[in-house]
C-alpha cells in the first residue's frame, strides 16, 4: 500500500503542470514548450535621484531643497531627455536619527527621476552630479524605448521552436504533426524569476558604454495534432 501511494504521488507531481492544457475529449496531441531569447543594446537610461537638505530650521531645510531642485532642473536641461520623463515627488520633512537619537535638525527630502535619451551621455551626467553636489544618484537603469517589437519577435520564435520540437519528437515515433490545437504564452508567477517574458538587463561587453545588453525572453506551451 505504501509503495502504491508513493507511485501515485509521483504521477500527480509529474502531471500537475499539464492541467492547464485543454480538458475533455480531444484528438491525439503532442504537447511541448518553446523558448526564445534575444538581445538588444539599450537606447535609454532611467535615472533616479535623491535630494536631501538638512538644517536646524524646518523652513530653511525646505527652501534649500527647492533651490536644489531648481539646480537639478537646470542641469538636466543640458542633456537629451525623453520628453515628459522628468518627474518629482512631494518634499518630505522629518527629524532624522543619529546613533538611535533624534537629531535637533530637520531633513527635507524628495526623489526625482528622468530618462536620458542618449546613452552616450551617461558618464557625463554621473560626473556632473559628483562634481556639482546636486544630490545622490540612486539608480541608473538601462532600458529600451520601445521593447514591444522585440518581445513580439521573441514570442513568435518561441512558437516556431515549439513546432520544431514537436515535429522532431513525433518523427522519432515515426509519426507527424498537424495543425496547432492549443497555444499559450507562459507568464511568470509572482514568486518566479521576473526575467521570464520580460525585458531585463544583463552584463555584457558589447553594449554601449559598457551598459550591457537587454535580454528579452519568451516561453510558450503548445499542443499539436499527432498524426500517424
Amino acid at each position: 500500500m505504501r509503495k502504491y501511494c508513493t507511485v501515485l504521488a509521483i504521477l500527480v507531481t509529474c502531471w500537475g503542470p499539464l492541467m492547464a492544457e485543454p480538458a475533455g475529449d480531444h484528438p491525439p496531441l503532442i504537447s511541448v514548450t518553446g523558448k526564445s531569447e534575444m538581445w538588444a543594446a539599450p537606447d535609454q537610461i532611467e535615472f533616479t535621484v535623491h535630494l536631501s537638505c538638512e538644517d536646524a530650521d524646518a523652513g530653511q531645510a525646505m527652501a534649500q531643497n527647492h533651490k536644489l531642485l531648481d539646480r537639478l532642473r537646470g542641469l538636466v536641461s543640458k542633456f537629451k531627455l525623453e520628453p515628459g520623463s522628468f518627474q518629482v515627488t512631494d518634499v518630505s520633512l522629518t527629524r532624522p536619527y543619529q546613533n538611535g537619537v533624534k537629531k535637533a535638525t530637520f531633513d527635507a527630502a524628495r526623489d526625482c527621476s528622468f530618462t536620458l535619451a542618449d546613452v552616450q551621455q551617461r558618464d557625463q551626467v554621473v560626473l556632473t552630479f559628483a562634481q556639482g553636489d546636486l544630490g545622490e544618484i540612486r539608480s541608473a537603469r538601462p532600458g529600451l524605448k520601445n521593447p514591444i517589437p522585440l518581445r513580439e519577435k521573441a514570442r513568435l520564435e518561441a512558437v516556431q521552436e515549439a513546432q520544431r520540437k514537436a515535429r522532431a519528437m513525433a518523427g522519432s515515433l515515426q509519426q507527424s504533426i498537424g495543425k496547432a490545437y492549443w497555444v499559450e504564452e507562459v507568464t511568470p508567477e509572482f514568486w518566479s524569476n521576473p526575467a521570464a517574458n520580460m525585458v531585463t538587463r544583463t552584463p555584457g561587453e558589447d553594449g554601449p558604454s559598457g551598459l550591457g545588453m537587454i535580454r528579452v525572453q519568451a516561453t510558450v506551451r503548445a499542443s499539436f495534432l499527432l498524426q500517424p
